[in-house]
């Protein structure tokens, strides 16, 4: 799953919960009980005639009382680009131009953007004299403070902070903290909790040393509870859906994506883990991690690796 599809189910699943993060003024203004997404907004006649599609639009009344639409519209960019201020404004001008309705237009940058959450403005001048001056909200994640966001106690700040600034924070602790938050700390629903775990396990960027450092901790405690807490979710929705016949969906889908990636995750530092300590290996005992598709048992190797004083130790069965 591309981060465009991934960060289009993050904000539709987590609307509220992000406006009432970072924009609770605006937020407190808005009937949540009356959202509707619109499903695909294709825009064809862009000025130089490509098509693009609007991330997240989301159509709801205010709640003073007054039967009053507004459109929110989060656009979703990985880097900033000098160019982004006047699509942002092309993007407002046909929703406007659709809906006939007031728009709140917000931008999330994953990389660069602005100081924070700040209000940005695109300006367009001709003969000396300005003649647009657009405003629209953004929040650039990676200049927010991780350590902030983690404190504030909220499952979502906690995802959001795997894209933030961590050089205050000490590694891989961070992670460890995130995890905690969604898995153990939170009251959210199955599905919700693995698309944040999923958030954090993607975005939260670690270089060699950090890498190898989280590798050793990983298979310990609140780590290896996590990992097992997602695959009893997972078993237990898998046998909802047999129950109710359910074949197909958007929601299976997704549950079974995160942890299959999640399973994948640990073959792979259970790979690195091997040939780190015995050389290189061979095609059938890659072959054979490559194949395991249990958590538990993936996690009986990890166990071993540290104390196995050969790879015959290890009893892989090939």
């Amino acid at each position: 799953m591309g981060h465009d599809q991934f960060f289009k189910d993050f904000f539709r699943t987590f609307f509220r919960d992000f406006l009432e993060l970072f924009y609770p003024d605006i937020s407190a203004e808005l009937d949540f009980g009356t959202v509707r997404f619109a499903d695909k907004e294709v825009f064809t006649d862009f000025p130089d005639g490509s098509m693009r599609t609007a991330d997240v639009v989301a159509e709801l009344q205010t709640s003073d009382g007054v039967e009053k639409l507004v459109l929110v519209h989060i656009e979703v960019e990985l880097n900033w680009g000098s160019d982004f201020g006047e699509r942002m404004y092309e993007y407002n001008t046909l929703l406007r131009q659709r809906f006939r309705i007031p728009i709140v237009p917000i931008a999330v940058f994953l990389h660069g953007g602005g100081d924070g959450v700040v209000e940005e403005t695109y300006n367009e001048a001709s003969l000396g004299r300005r003649r647009v001056q657009f405003w629209y909200e953004s929040v650039a994640l990676a200049h927010l403070d991780a350590e902030e966001y983690v404190g504030k106690g909220n499952p979502v700040a906690a995802a959001l902070a795997a894209l933030m600034n961590r050089r205050k924070a000490r590694e891989p602790l961070t992670l460890r903290a995130l995890m905690r938050r969604v898995v153990m700390e939170s009251e959210l629903d199955d599905t919700p909790k693995l698309l944040l775990l999923n958030l954090i396990e993607v975005y939260f960027e670690l270089g060699a040393a950090q890498a190898e450092r989280f590798e050793q901790v990983f298979s310990t405690g609140e780590f290896r509870e996590a990992g097992r807490m997602e695959v009893m979710w997972a078993d237990r929705m898998k046998a909802k859906w047999a129950k109710e016949g359910l074949e197909e969906g958007r929601e299976k889908g997704l549950i079974e994506g995160l942890i299959e990636g999640k399973l994948e995750g640990k073959r792979e530092a259970l790979l690195r883990q091997l040939a780190k300590k015995f050389g290189s290996l061979s095609e059938d005992v890659t072959a054979h991690v490559r194949a395991l598709e249990s958590v538990d048992e993936i996690d009986v190797y990890l166990d071993r690796v540290l104390t196995a004083a050969s790879l015959e130790e290890m009893e892989l069965d090939v």
